[in-house]
Order: C-alpha cells, then structure tokens, then sequence
C-alpha cells in the first residue's frame, strides 16, 4: 500500500506532508504492518523512518482489536461497519491521548488521527492510502 497526506500542527500552524509505503503481512491470529514514513516540512527538510505494529483480534470481545509492538499490546480499538477506532493513552499530566480512525474502502482506507495532551489538540493528521 502506499499512502499521502498531510499532518498540522495546531500550535504553530506548520504542514507536515507525509507519504508512506506499507507491507501488511499476517502471521496466526495477527497482522503484521511494516510502515516507512517519509515527513517534508515547508522547508522542504525530509525526515524518513520506518513503524512496525501488528493488530489481532481482542479475545472475548466481539468487534475489539488489540494494537501492539513486539509482544506488548499497547491499546485497543474496536472495528464495526469498516471503520476501525482507538485510542491511545500515553499516561502523564495531563495526559498525551493518540485517538485515530480508519476508514476501509474498496480503494483503500483514509486514517485520520489527532493527538491531544489534556484539553488541548496538538495536531491532526489524515492520511489516504492506495492499494
């Protein structure tokens, strides 16, 4: 898969363009994504790296997701008429939450994602990605 889009941070105002390519690969119960993220600021300073996460069904939760990296789950979702939705509490005070939605389509997905810490929102990212 291959995706673009764009974040914004909400302080300063600055677009982040972003383009991806993903490799999802599934192993027993769990899907696997390998992620590499190019970042282009308005400076045209790019910045790459590479994400990898594996999603699996919740056990006794109908619709539920686990999300994780290596053998740790680090937050759940639940999926329901093709639009997959979690939320992420990274702890502090207050504290910095990650919630993100995915919308599946027969052309691929659009993920929108904000990031907040307490009250207020940092950035929002959406991002569109292709078969």
């Amino acid at each position: 898969w291959t995706g673009e889009g764009e974040r914004v941070q909400m302080v300063s105002g600055h677009h982040i363009r972003i383009q991806t390519r993903t490799l999802a690969t599934l192993q027993g119960d769990r899907l696997f994504s390998h992620n590499e993220i190019t970042e282009t600021d308005a400076s045209a300073q790019a910045k790459t790296y590479a994400r990898d996460y594996w999603v699996r069904p919740s056990q006794g939760q109908n619709g539920g997701y686990d999300l994780g990296v290596d053998e740790q789950v680090t937050s759940q979702g639940r999926f329901d008429g093709g639009l997959l939705e979690v939320e992420q509490n990274l702890g502090g005070s207050p504290a910095y939450v990650i919630r993100s939605r995915t919308q599946f389509d027969a052309q691929g997905s659009l993920y929108e994602e904000n990031i907040w810490y307490g009250d207020r929102e940092l950035s929002q990212t959406r991002i569109r990605y292709h078969r």
